[in-house]
C-alpha cells in the first residue's frame, strides 16, 4: 500500500492544478493543433493543420466567450491537406502578467473550392502566458 501511494505521489496524481497548468491544444475532428505558446501580449502561436481538402485561410480568431464577432484578416494563406503551419491567433487575456491563464477556442475563416467565407471552430486551447 505504501509503495502504491508513493508511486501516485511521484506521478503527481494528487497535484490538483496539474491539468490546468498544461499547455494544450485539443483539435476538432479534421484538424491538427500542437505546441501552443502564449505571450503576455495575448499572441498564441500554434502549429495548425487540417485533413480533408486544401483550404485558403482568410481570417483567424480566438475567443473565450463563444463565437468571435470579428476575425483578424490574413493574406489568403493556403493550408494544404495534411499540412501543418505556424499561425498566430490574438487571444484576450485578463492581464499581461507572466503566467496569466487562458482557456478558449480557436476559429478560422476560410474558402474551400467554390465556397467562401466559411467559419470553423478548429480547437480548444489552454495555456499560460510566458
Amino acid at each position: 500500500m505504501t509503495v502504491v501511494l508513493a508511486a501516485l505521489v511521484y506521478l503527481g496524481v494528487f497535484n490538483g492544478n496539474t491539468a490546468s497548468s498544461a499547455q494544450e491544444c485539443i483539435p476538432q475532428v479534421g484538424y491538427l493543433c500542437t505546441n501552443p505558446q502564449l505571450s503576455t501580449a495575448g499572441n498564441l502561436n500554434v502549429a495548425l493543420g487540417q485533413i480533408g481538402a486544401n483550404i485558403t485561410l482568410t481570417g483567424l480568431a480566438c475567443s473565450n466567450t463563444g463565437m468571435p464577432s470579428a476575425f483578424a484578416p490574413i493574406n489568403s494563406v493556403v493550408l494544404y491537406d495534411g499540412q501543418q503551419m505556424a499561425l498566430t491567433f490574438k487571444c484576450p487575456l485578463a492581464s499581461n502578467a507572466i503566467g496569466t491563464p487562458f482557456t478558449g477556442n480557436l476559429y478560422i475563416e476560410y474558402n474551400s473550392g467554390p465556397y467562401t467565407g466559411l467559419v470553423s471552430k478548429v480547437a480548444t486551447v489552454s495555456a499560460k502566458s510566458t
